[in-house]
């Protein structure tokens, strides 16, 4: 299964790329920065396509379509492009996301970047690696303090209104806690590089399961930490991220504390 996935996401990848040269027909979905193309629609109609074909017993969660509830059934949990707005721009840093889902756990999951080439992918025990350009290696990040860690933020863009002052609380004080803050516009990449060590730490005040559907896999398997800030799992709904190396997950947590 794995290595179908990962076949499929280098084709849907194919798909982004084509777009540089064509119209990406643009439209806002809901709100404020919450924008779709057509290709977000034809990336996971194909992913869904054929991963139907090949799993016919699959149920799917995905970005782009009306969901349901997840429950205890095989699942792929998908994310065409994360980071539309990075497409949109031409910033060339946004990817596809695929997380397998089996009684309601994560087992599979991969984050490919068509721009570098890069393919992150885990499987449940199994460990994290890395495939870039023919080569793979295990990924396994240190464990930085808080003062050690890069850390990347993400914006919730989508719910400004009610997260844009704890975004700049929480912004503030990493600012002065840690070594360095990054904004990437791809949550879906901020966690595989949090699993691979180029992130230390990673936050944001919500994020939808698609989002980080695959990449809590690549975190865990890699040694790193990821749950909502106050330490609880994470539900398959919309909810605030922390995710990174133990300790300084831990020290987010402990000296900064989060409030809702």
């Amino acid at each position: 299964m794995l290595e179908q996935m990962k076949e499929l996401a280098r084709r849907a990848g194919e798909i982004m790329l084509r777009a540089e040269r064509e119209e990406l027909h643009i439209k806002n979905k809901s709100g404020e920065a919450d924008f779709v193309t057509a290709y977000d629609v034809e990336v996971q109609n194909f992913l869904m396509r054929e991963l139907s074909a090949r799993f016919p017993e699959a149920q799917f969660l995905c970005e782009e379509k009306e969901n349901e509830a997840m429950g205890k059934a095989p699942t792929f949990v998908i994310d065409p492009i994360d980071g539309t707005t990075n497409f949109i721009r031409g910033l060339r840093h946004s990817c596809v996301s695929i997380g397998y889902y089996e009684g309601g756990e994560v087992q599979l999951g991969l984050v490919y970047s068509p721009y570098s080439d890069e393919m992150f992918y885990a499987t449940r025990g199994g460990g994290a690696f890395l495939e870039r350009g023919g080569k793979i290696r295990p990924v396994k990040r240190e464990d930085k303090s808080l003062s050690e860690s890069l850390t990347v933020i993400g914006t919730s863009p989508y719910y400004k209104k009610n997260t844009g002052e704890e975004t700049v609380r929480i912004f503030r004080e990493l600012l002065y806690r840690t070594l360095d803050i990054r904004r990437s516009g791809s949550a879906a990449l901020d966690l595989a590089y949090v699993a691979d060590g180029r992130y230390d730490l990673f936050f944001e005040c919500v994020l939808s399961p698609w989002d980080f559907g695959a990449g809590r896999l690549l975190v865990t398997e890699a040694g790193g930490v990821i749950s909502q800030p106050g330490g609880e799992e994470l539900p398959m709904a919309p909810v605030p991220i922390l995710a990174g190396a133990p300790t300084a997950h831990k020290e987010f947590r402990e000296l900064i504390g989060y409030r809702p």
